[in-house]
């Protein structure tokens, strides 16, 4: 997601496969909606996953982590995150932090699933649901963690049976 001056908007995981791409997306969503153009040093992504870190150091992004999916603290700090947090609960740190942060750049990016909202359980349940009318076999929302991250398409891959061909899929 991208916050700029009170809009919401971004760059979706089933936008493209690639996090990266999902920076280049929100940039150019940003410069359509305002008519600016925003740089690396303009912005900062917000996330719990190595991707969320990697994800816009090709644009010079900032990264703020927080370890609030499968990733430590110290897992998280492998791929050098610009600050990083266990997790939210000192709401006043994190707070002043972004806001710091915010009044630095001009536009924030961040990864809504797993960092701000934990809908795991529920995309473990919709995905099921849908697997179970298919007559699949279903998965535990422990699999569910390792099927996402890379947008929708490949969520429904993995969680597919191995055996269903890419016309089946389509």
């Amino acid at each position: 997601y991208f916050l700029y001056d009170k809009e919401l908007f971004g760059g979706f995981g089933s936008d493209h496969h690639l996090r990266a791409k999902l920076v280049d997306i929100s940039i150019e969503r940003a410069f359509n909606l305002t008519g600016k153009i925003f740089i690396g040093k303009d912005i900062v992504v917000i996330g719990d996953t190595k991707n969320d870190i990697l994800c816009g150091k090709h644009r010079g992004v900032k990264s703020i982590a927080v370890a609030t999916g499968e990733y430590s603290i110290e897992e998280l700090l492998k791929y050098e995150p610009d600050h990083v947090f266990e997790n939210f609960s000192d709401t006043q740190k994190v707070i002043n932090t972004i806001l710091e942060w915010i009044m630095k750049f001009r536009a924030v990016l961040f990864d809504l699933d797993g960092t701000l909202l934990n809908t795991i359980d529920d995309l473990a349940d919709s995905m099921n649901n849908v697997l179970k009318k298919l007559n699949y076999p279903t998965h535990s929302v422990e699999s569910y963690k390792y099927f996402v991250g890379d947008g929708l398409e490949m969520l429904i891959k993995r969680a597919l049976p191995k055996d269903i061909d890419e016309e089946t899929f389509i």
